[in-house]
């Protein structure tokens, strides 16, 4: 166990200095707490990565008598292992009550590190990553049982996860209400809690339009809006087309209209693959809930060869990375490439200190002769009014693209469209309205080149060399964005000075 916490307290300094050398955090790890503090802080999470270990150990053992999945496990496959895996964890875990992880001095721990990040620079904005989180009624999540469908959870706030213990593949933080959540993502299962330890999300400014810096290295940026009677896609041999669709698995008609749609759309416009934006299963993770909301509306797709590619949402389970379809590669977070576009697909519910690492590893390996997409449910810029722009994971992962050349960005989460205003270089869409629906969702913000919030979206996207041909359709047909995005021109890194 000491090993195990000396590495994880070797690995956090390193990301702290890290992160302190880009102006992330604060110059002390608990700012204005005496060493005493801190020193309490350390060994209640020492306390509980011995705890968290200790349950890892029970987790492996129970998942040892289950059959492993397979990479071509299909949904009723991995409903079954979820559910015997949970069944395991508690035969051998039967009078699990809260506190047994979460003890009282770790518990202590995160409370204090809670509320100086709450009280912090960062503060505000923590506060708005938790007031986004979708509202909900009162829920009631107790110890070893199952993580219920159809409530989804709030993202924990980039800055503050950053200063948690790091967990384990297998186990995560939840936030749910005010609560923190301590889930077995493998089995859905609560293995603790610590009721009302956040405090209340109060209303923050929502939407504040700040100064733009132009960033050095582009030296152009070209743009054009076509009207929707002169644009065409070009359909160049050799491009790289597809379909982006978010918050869309809910099983209702609007979502078998924009499949149909899309369906239609591709006789003559002919994607090889869709993005998908998150919320691609709302409601629950059953066999029913796959067939109803993706197999089905999407059958015409599937069965002419269209791959889908999924990101997760704040309302899907982390076990659709084992769905086949989805071609997750059983990871939260993967990268694929498509002609010359490099796309990464993150997972913006939970980003970190493992994901950080491997994405700027992977943006860095791609280089600079390619074009790079990503794409997470969390807009980091939006004019949403219901969630708006996700301004503590911007704080950590737009300087990355903007360091190693991403292009554009792909989200959802508001059920609107928009199209923002290029910032920093890079072009960024939101649809979440692939399925969901927020009319006069659009607020007027300053950052929005086009918005449409009356009916539900889905977009192709063609990529030709140097330019990007896009347009927004309606699940009636009717255009409702679309254009020409020239990619910037980046100055080349200048060579190393001979010494």
């Amino acid at each position: 166990m000491t090993t195990k916490f000396s590495l994880w307290c070797a690995a956090f300094s390193a990301l702290f200095v890290a992160l302190l050398g880009a102006g992330k955090v604060d110059g002390t790890m608990h700012q204005g707490q005496s060493s005493a503090e801190n020193e309490k802080v350390a060994a209640g999470f020492k306390e509980f990565d011995d705890r968290v270990n200790a349950y890892l150990d029970l987790h492996k053992s129970a998942a040892s008598s289950l059959p492993p999945l397979k990479s071509t496990a299909d949904p009723e496959m991995i409903s079954a292992h979820q559910q015997g895996l949970a069944r395991k964890i508690k035969d051998v875990r039967p009078h699990a009550k809260r506190g047994d992880i979460f003890s009282g001095e770790a518990r202590e721990a995160f409370r204090n590190v809670i509320h100086e990040e709450f009280r912090g620079p960062h503060g505000h904005r923590a506060r708005k990553t938790i007031r986004q989180g979708e509202p909900l009624k009162t829920v009631h999540l107790h110890v070893n049982e199952p993580y219920p469908d159809g409530v989804p959870f709030t993202t924990v706030p980039p800055t503050l996860l950053l200063k948690f213990p790091k967990l384990p593949a297998q186990v995560a933080y939840r936030i749910v209400g005010r609560d923190l959540i301590l889930l077995d993502v493998e089995a859905d299962l609560v293995i603790d809690k610590i009721p009302d330890i956040f405090p209340e999300a109060v209303q923050v400014g929502a939407f504040v339009r700040k100064h733009v810096v132009l960033v050095a290295g582009f030296v152009s940026v070209f743009f054009f809006a076509a009207r929707a009677d002169e644009f065409r896609f070009p359909l160049k041999a050799n491009s790289v087309k597809f379909a982006a669709i978010g918050d869309m698995g809910t099983s209702n008609a609007p979502q078998y209209d924009v499949a149909k749609q899309m369906d239609s759309a591709r006789q003559n416009f002919p994607f090889d693959f869709v993005i998908m934006l998150g919320d691609n299963i709302y409601g629950g993770s059953s066999p029913w809930d796959f067939e109803r909301k993706f197999e089905k509306p999407y059958n015409g797709l599937l069965d002419g060869g269209v791959k889908f590619y999924a990101s997760l949402g704040n309302h899907d389970n982390p076990n659709e990375r084992f769905y086949k379809p989805f071609n997750m590669n059983q990871s939260n977070y993967y990268s694929f490439k498509k002609g010359n576009v490099h796309f990464f697909a993150l997972d913006s519910n939970y980003m970190d200190a493992k994901q950080l690492p491997w994405l700027e590893k992977e943006l860095q390996a791609a280089g600079n002769g390619d074009w790079k997409i990503c794409f997470f449910h969390h807009p980091l810029y939006s004019s949403g009014k219901l969630h708006g722009s996700s301004i503590e994971l911007r704080s950590l992962i737009e300087p990355l693209f903007v360091k190693y050349g991403v292009d554009a960005v792909f989200s959802g989460h508001d059920h609107v469209y928009e199209r923002i205003k290029p910032e920093k270089g890079i072009y960024d869409f939101n649809d979440g309205s692939s399925g969901q629906l927020r009319e006069g969702g659009v607020a007027s913000t300053g950052i929005t080149d086009k918005g449409f919030d009356t009916d539900r979206t889905f977009m192709l996207v063609e990529i030709a060399g140097d330019e990007m041909y896009f347009e927004a359709l309606s699940r009636r047909g009717a255009v409702v964005d679309s254009g020409e995005l020239r990619r910037p021109v980046r100055a080349p890194e200048p060579a190393p000075q001979r010494k």
